[in-house]
């Protein structure tokens, strides 16, 4: 994916000289981000994901009481520890209990989860310099499915939408009552969050949204995300 694709139909000029670090800003949807940003996740490549990685360190929920717990910090697997390290194994049975009730899962540390995720961040990381991008989704099952209260982050953030319907409210630095963007965003929609701006997200349906922050540190290495086909190489 190229910037270009990305950002459109606002251009590399306006980007960096109009809207990045300077104001929160909705890029519309196109055809090809539509079909780019739907092809980022399926619900059946969410479940094997939280399924079948129950020792990550990277998945989250947001409980229908609105509480955050890192599943591999709080809900730790009590039985037979073995030798090697399963510190962070997750039980994947309270997730599906708290996403029946309508809490949502957060899986971070995910900029390399499917390609076309780590290719938007890729393309940040070419194009800003001195950037390092991750990715966390933000998945829901229904509609008023609990999410985080009025909050700001410590870097800039594009929300990439993939799934689903979000209704946005963004804020200003000092406000958590002057709202600036107040919208429903969906599959191809992206939105751009500066650092320190206060925003609320509310699912509208069930959704898969992606937060991509972007840290700036100069100096700083992104992450390589060249992939590597092993199999070519077998005989």
């Amino acid at each position: 994916m190229k910037l270009e694709d990305l950002i459109a139909p606002v251009t590399k000029k306006e980007l960096f000289e109009e809207i990045l670090g300077k104001k929160p800003y909705v890029f519309p949807a196109t055809d090809y981000k539509k079909e780019f940003f739907s092809n980022i996740i399926t619900w059946k490549q969410f479940s094997d994901y939280i399924n079948n990685h129950r020792a990550s360190a990277g998945l989250q929920v947001i409980t229908p009481q609105g509480n955050k717990l890192c599943m591999e910090k709080n809900n730790l697997h009590s039985d037979f520890q073995p030798h090697w390290d399963f510190d962070n194994r997750y039980e994947v049975l309270k997730v599906y209990r708290n996403w029946q009730q309508g809490g949502s899962v957060i899986l971070t540390k995910a900029s390399m989860l499917t390609p076309n995720i780590s290719a938007i961040a890729g393309c940040l990381e070419e194009t800003i310099a001195n950037s390092a991008a991750d990715a966390h989704f933000y998945c829901s099952p229904c509609k008023d499915a609990t999410s985080f209260s009025v909050h700001a982050d410590a870097d800039d953030n594009f929300l990439v939408h993939a799934i689903g319907k979000v209704h946005w409210q963004v804020f200003t630095k000092t406000s958590r009552e002057d709202c600036v963007i107040d919208t429903v965003l969906g599959p191809g929609d992206l939105l751009y969050i500066p650092k320190g701006i206060y925003h609320k997200a509310e699912p509208v349906t069930a959704r898969v949204s992606i937060s991509v922050p972007l840290a700036i540190v100069k100096g700083i290495h992104p992450l390589c995300r060249d992939y590597c086909d092993f199999e070519k190489n077998i005989s």
